[in-house]
Parts: C-alpha cells; sequence; structure tokens
C-alpha cells in the first residue's frame, strides 16, 4: 500500500514534464539507479555480485518489463486523465492472481475468483464513467494503462523468482538494466536529441 501510494504521486508530476514518455521512463531510470548507488555506497553494503551473476537472466527480463511498464504508463498520462490511466493500471494485481494458479501452483479458490471478478467488473464501471466525450483519446490512454498493467504484472511475476537478493540491490539492479535498455531504446529510435527543458520539466 506504501509504494502505491508513494508511485501513484508519479502521474502528477509526470503529466507536466514535456519529454515523451521513452525519455521520462529514462530520466526516472537513471536518477533512481544514482540515488540507489549513492545509498548502497554510504551503507557499505555487503557485495551482491554473485547473486547478481546468478539472477543475471531474471533480471535483465525484470530490466525489459520495467521499461516497458514505465513507457506504457506515461504514455497513459499522456493520453488521458491521470484517473483513468492510474484505475486501468491497477487491473495488475487481477492479472497476476489469475496468473498465480499456473506460475506459481497456487489454488484459486473460488471465493478468491469472486472477488477478481467483482474487482474487475468495478475497475470497468468505474473506467466507463469516467469516458467521456471531452475526454480526448480516452480509450487509447486506457489501453496504454492495461499495457503497463501487463508489463507491470510481468515484473511482479518475475520478481518472485529473484533469490538471495535484497530489495535494494535487485531494485538497483534493474533500474541500471532499465536505463542501458532505454538508452539504446531512444537512440534506436532517435529520440535522444537533446531537448530544451524548462525548470518546471527539471522539478
Amino acid at each position: 500500500i506504501i509504494s502505491m501510494l508513494i508511485f501513484g504521486a508519479v502521474g502528477i508530476f509526470a503529466k507536466y514534464i514535456h519529454l515523451s514518455s521513452a525519455q521520462i521512463a529514462w530520466c526516472l531510470s537513471l536518477i533512481g539507479c544514482l540515488c540507489l548507488l549513492l545509498i548502497l555506497l554510504s551503507r557499505q553494503h555487503k557485495n551482491s555480485r554473485t547473486e547478481c551473476w546468478r539472477n543475471r537472466w531474471l533480471l535483465f527480463a525484470a530490466s525489459i518489463t520495467l521499461s516497458g511498464n514505465w513507457i506504457f504508463l506515461f504514455q497513459a498520462y499522456k493520453t488521458t486523465t491521470i484517473a483513468n490511466a492510474a484505475l486501468s493500471y491497477y487491473a495488475a494485481p487481477i492479472f497476476v492472481i489469475l496468473a498465480s494458479p499456473l506460475l506459481f501452483d497456487e489454488k484459486l479458490a473460488p471465493r478468491k475468483l469472486f472477488c477478481v471478478g467483482i474487482a474487475f467488473t468495478g475497475l470497468c464501471l468505474i473506467l466507463q464513467n469516467g469516458t467521456t466525450v471531452a475526454e480526448e483519446n480516452s480509450l487509447e490512454g486506457m489501453a496504454y494503462g492495461l499495457c503497463a498493467a501487463a508489463f507491470y504484472a510481468a515484473l511482479t511475476v518475475l520478481n518472485k523468482y529473484i533469490h538471495d537478493l535484497d530489495g535494494l540491490t535487485r531494485t538497483f539492479c534493474q533500474l541500471a538494466g532499465s536505463a542501458a535498455i532505454l538508452t539504446a531504446y531512444l537512440f534506436i529510435t532517435g529520440e535522444h536529441v537533446p531537448v530544451s527543458l524548462s525548470s518546471q520539466d527539471i522539478l
């Protein structure tokens, strides 16, 4: 709940940053990676190179899903309202619950399935109610939000398989990987061209 409260505030800021979705995602990855690196160094954190190398492919896959998650989420914020983008994005737990019997051999009891159905129905009703003619490209934005939710669900699943790494090191590795992947993505798409940033964008 705390992580959702913190991350939920991102949309308010991202809405007013005049960069592309991929550029915003790259900035977040790089800034987050550097901040966590400083924390790791200041704490003289235990060396986890062996564990990182052992989980390298899972960390790489997690970095890809994190990158896709952010690109689609910020595109949703830019295309529709923050409320519609956030609500469609929060379908991610539903995806994880539905996938858990196949991936984690967890039982999907009828009661849980009923609750998932109620949650999904409620989500659809809220989104439908929030979509008005005045909200331009709402359906497109919500589609981006659902794509972001799918990537976030995949990230959640991948993190379940990563072992022997604490949350700080794991997050640092994934942010560093995401920054590297998004750097390549920006050069491939030609979005690496420097843009003028206002003081508001920088803040």
